[in-house]
């Protein structure tokens, strides 16, 4: 079963987050924000999902650290998601015939 991941681009995150671009980005080099999906050569945007579980966590008073663990677990589970699709999406290859 897929799972439609909706992307959230760089004004919206803004405004979630109420920074500004470079605070945003500073935020991901700490691991306070997860890092944005490459979405072609000059786009990219941040799973919706991500952005408000971090967004809720901080809300809920979590400090820095488990904001860091919190990106972490959103990473491995993105990581996880492709591994899994990709094996989804493999093709079996069909044994070569060899003509003698």
């Amino acid at each position: 079963m897929a799972i439609l991941t909706t992307y959230t681009r760089m004004p919206a995150v803004k405004a979630a987050v109420g920074m500004c671009e470079r605070s945003i980005y500073q935020l991901c080099a700490n691991g306070l924000l997860p890092q944005p999906v490459k979405l072609g050569r000059r786009a990219s945007a941040w799973p919706s999902h991500e952005i408000e579980a971090v967004t809720a966590a901080r809300a809920a008073g979590a400090d820095d650290s488990a904001i860091r663990d919190l990106v972490k677990q959103l990473h491995a589970a993105r990581a996880e998601r492709w591994a899994n699709m990709q094996s989804t999406l493999a093709v079996p290859t069909a044994p070569t015939a060899v003509i003698i």
